[in-house]
């Protein structure tokens, strides 16, 4: 990541060098503003800006530019070959629901396998992903998918952890305020 101030020129510069930067730059050629294209996709001027920074557009953010039909996903990520792959996080333009329904499914995850450090090394992620989620009450895609995988997970437990999923990928991206 880019971490010093660079000038517009120099940034054009950079992301010129990559196909994904070259991909960004066209895009955010098709807006007057950043701001302009953040609302355009229902996201932040801080996603936009991060993915300035960055040099590409996260794969939730090209799926979902590709279904507002400004331009094709595989044009802006021509590095992803899967894009059956669940993504991380929610989806652009969602809030997210803090109703304390995940930290009691990671909290109840951890008592089933004995401990936190216990539930964390039979799911495949690390301590400290499971504490970002409990923090933010919200478990991501990818921690959803690896705790399905678990042999071991009682079947209340995995029907709690499908339903989030289920609910995951009900919820629609963009808000056309119907």
């Amino acid at each position: 990541m880019h971490t010093l101030r660079e000038s517009p020129l120099e940034q054009r510069a950079r992301l010129g060098k990559t196909p994904q930067g070259k991909a960004l730059l066209e895009l955010l050629a098709k807006y007057p503003t950043k701001r302009a294209l953040a609302k355009a996709i229902g996201s932040s001027d801080e996603y936009v800006t991060r993915c300035s920074r960055m040099g590409k557009i996260s794969m939730a953010g090209a799926i979902l530019i590709n279904q507002l039909g400004v331009m094709k996903k595989e044009q802006l990520r021509p590095d992803v070959d899967d894009w059956s792959v669940g993504q991380p996080g929610l989806p652009i333009g969602t809030k997210a629901a803090r109703s304390g329904a995940h930290q009691a499914l990671l909290r109840d995850l951890a008592i089933s396998f004995g401990s936190v450090k216990s539930f964390c090394r039979a799911a495949g992620f690390s301590i400290r992903n499971y504490h970002d989620w409990l923090s933010r009450d919200k478990i991501s895609n990818q921690g959803l998918t690896k705790i399905l995988c678990i042999s071991e997970l009682s079947d209340s437990l995995r029907y709690r952890v499908e339903m989030e999923s289920i609910d995951r990928r009900q919820v629609d991206p963009v808000d056309d305020g119907a």
